[in-house]
């Protein structure tokens, strides 16, 4: 009896195999399909994770595109301090002098009477360094300084006539050639650049340090 009972269990299994076996058959299918989707959103590239790679790729992109930013910049800073180099190089052939001497007696015979402050202003420097600078046009007697009001204690700049001879001849325009190219620029464009060029300084000055720049300030 008990062989019996055991091959009706046995050909009830037997009938219900194939069933059993096509059901199977779909579960592992959909376990398949599955992975396969949970693999293709979030799966590896080369090793790396699909999602990862792309923010890797992305950020790659944009660090090189802010390096030939960056490369664009320095070649145009690159082209303005060449600019001056040329000028100055032109001018000391000319008159044997640097071209900062050259440019501080055009703006004396320009303002012909300003005094020594105003002439520090104009130039961007400090007022010793302004002095210096008029002590060697004198000697050369490109510049003459005299004294007005009733204390004469009010000195007065003036381009001689050596000078106004010797800006005359000038090959190229004694008067920087970057102030000239300023001169050109838009008023709004002036300050957008005034205050890219401010960040940039303070950047300077953060990397040398406190009062590391105050001598390149006076050239």
């Amino acid at each position: 009896m008990f062989v019996a009972e055991h091959k009706k269990a046995g050909s009830a299994r037997s009938c219900l195999a194939p069933e059993y076996a096509s059901e199977t058959g779909r579960t592992r299918q959909r376990g398949s399909r599955h992975a396969d989707t949970h693999s293709a959103a979030g799966g590896k590239v080369d090793g790396v994770p699909r999602k990862t790679k792309a923010i890797a790729d992305e950020e790659s992109a944009i660090d090189a595109a802010r390096r030939e930013l960056e490369l664009a910049v320095r070649m145009k800073l690159r082209i303005v301090f060449s600019s001056s180099r040329v000028q100055s190089l032109k001018l000391a052939r000319h008159a044997g002098a640097g071209a900062s001497q050259l440019v501080a007696l055009a703006e004396i015979a320009r303002h012909p009477g300003m005094r020594i402050s105003e002439f520090a202003h104009l130039r961007s420097i400090k007022n010793s360094t302004a002095s210096n600078l008029l002590d060697k046009l004198e000697h050369r007697g490109w510049v003459r300084r005299e004294r007005n009001g009733p204390d004469q204690r009010v000195v007065r700049l003036y381009a001689t006539a050596e000078g106004e001879k010797i800006l005359d001849r000038s090959p190229v325009p004694a008067r920087g050639v970057v102030t000239s190219a300023l001169g050109l620029i838009p008023e709004d464009t002036l300050a957008a650049l005034d205050r890219s060029l401010g960040e940039l300084i303070a950047n300077l000055e953060m990397i040398h340090g406190d009062g590391a720049l105050t001598s390149v300030k006076d050239l």
